[in-house]
């Protein structure tokens, strides 16, 4: 791994209830996490019928015209729950309708200047799931969001 030290950052997304409504996406605001900006970005999507979260991970070194970069990256995500514990997604949308303690949020991609450089899955939990106050994800109509980066 070349050395590179993993660390986390905390991403809280506001107003997460207008997903219900108007809002097509909503984006955190930007954390330093392994010594670069990233904010993740969340929107609705539906599958078969079904209303998904999507989350994608995105690197904010902007885009200069001309200027190409690219960054390498492992991360780790969970779904953060007003009491502390996680939830950490079976990425792909398997229909699995339990939550169970644990499950995995893992990716490892390039990240590049492109509008489009964003990595992450189209389904990462059930709407009715997220907004499910039994599960306590939804603190002060926001979300977070633990991403580990290395």
């Amino acid at each position: 791994d070349g050395g590179f030290i993993a660390e986390t950052g905390i991403f809280i997304v506001k107003r997460i209830r207008s997903l219900n409504h108007k809002a097509t996406s909503l984006k955190s605001e930007v954390q330093i996490v392994s010594g670069l900006p990233w904010f993740i970005n969340v929107s609705k999507r539906v599958h078969n019928g079904v209303p998904w979260i999507a989350l994608f991970l995105k690197c904010d070194l902007g885009t200069t015209r001309g200027v190409k970069w690219s960054v390498g990256a492992k991360w780790h995500f969970r779904i953060l729950s007003g009491d502390g514990s996680a939830y950490e997604p079976e990425l792909g949308g398997t229909g699995d309708r339990d939550l169970p303690e644990e499950r995995e949020g893992d990716g490892e991609d390039v990240f590049k200047a492109d509008p489009g450089g964003s990595w992450g899955w189209d389904r990462v939990i059930q709407v009715e799931d997220l907004f499910d106050p039994q599960h306590n994800f939804i603190t002060y109509d926001r979300i977070r969001v633990e991403v580990t980066i290395k």
